[in-house]
């Protein structure tokens, strides 16, 4: 089955607060799209209102979530930043992907 994801960057301004929208399905292979992201833009990472919105997610795979958010909490303890707020759907979704 193959799995995508994209991310919508909302910026009013790199002060804060900065949102990265995530959609698709976030796997372990997809989750490496976000990481690319986020090392592009340093300002994303060191961002003091940084919000990961995964509410509109197609599919979450856990090991996808767990290796985001230690990635995530990684980069911002090595810059001395504070967690970011991620927002999760209320209840796991099937997969929708595409048949291989």
């Amino acid at each position: 089955m193959a799995h995508s994801s994209r991310v919508v960057i909302d910026a009013a301004d790199l002060s804060g607060p900065i949102r990265l929208q995530v959609l698709g399905c976030l796997t372990l292979d997809t989750v490496q799209t976000v990481i690319e992201i986020l090392d592009r833009g340093a300002a994303f990472v060191s961002c003091p209102d940084l919000f990961v919105d995964l509410r509109d997610m197609d599919h979450i795979d856990p090991v996808g979530l767990a290796a985001l958010e230690l990635y995530i909490d990684q980069r911002r303890a090595a810059a001395g930043l504070s967690q970011i707020t991620t927002a999760l759907p209320p209840f796991p979704r099937e997969c929708q992907g595409v048949g291989a």
